[in-house]
């Protein structure tokens, strides 16, 4: 009877990567949460190893999933609707996070093969190259941003618009 009613308790939460996490609501919090920890973990490792084609690539720094800034752990007794919601935001922070990480691994190989010197030299010079080409960025992003704007209008206002302006 006791497994009969553990079986009719047991419930499958699917993660957005498609792997299921089985659960029971006879479960403890603590073995619910272990479980859905277990698969981001397995989500992470296969995400890895596509990812380490390389041999040389440093391994990534996130190792547990629940110590990012943000985790939030699943209550217990917690409706599906918002443990489905609250495992979204989890995979959307580890997915921030990698990217993140993904970042600094590029810049640091980047810069892997020079010497320091020339390292400060060269962000010096793209520094003052940005400082210098400042106000043309903004000017031609602003340009960009309208130009973007009018293109959601009518054409008959769009071009009255230009018209008005003198640009047509």
């Amino acid at each position: 009877m006791a497994s009969s009613l553990h079986e009719a308790a047991s419930s499958v939460a699917t993660m957005s990567d498609g792997d299921a996490v089985e659960t029971s609501s006879t479960c403890s919090m603590e073995e619910t949460c272990a479980k859905i920890e277990n698969a981001l973990r397995r989500n992470l490792k296969l995400r890895d190893m596509d990812n380490d084609s390389k041999e040389d690539e440093a391994p990534p720094i996130i190792t547990d999933p629940t110590k990012l800034p943000g985790y939030t752990p699943i209550p217990e007794n917690a409706p599906q609707w918002k443990i489905a919601m609250i495992e979204k935001k989890n995979e959307q922070l580890l997915d921030d996070a990698l990217r993140k990480h993904d970042v600094v691994r590029q810049e640091e190989e980047k810069w892997k093969d020079v010497p320091e010197w020339k390292k400060a030299l060269m962000i010096e010079r793209e520094k003052r190259r940005e400082e210098e080409n400042a106000p043309f960025e903004h000017e031609r992003r602003a340009r960009t941003e309208e130009m973007a704007k009018l293109q959601q209008l009518p054409e008959w206002k769009r071009n009255l618009i230009l018209k008005k302006r003198g640009d047509m």
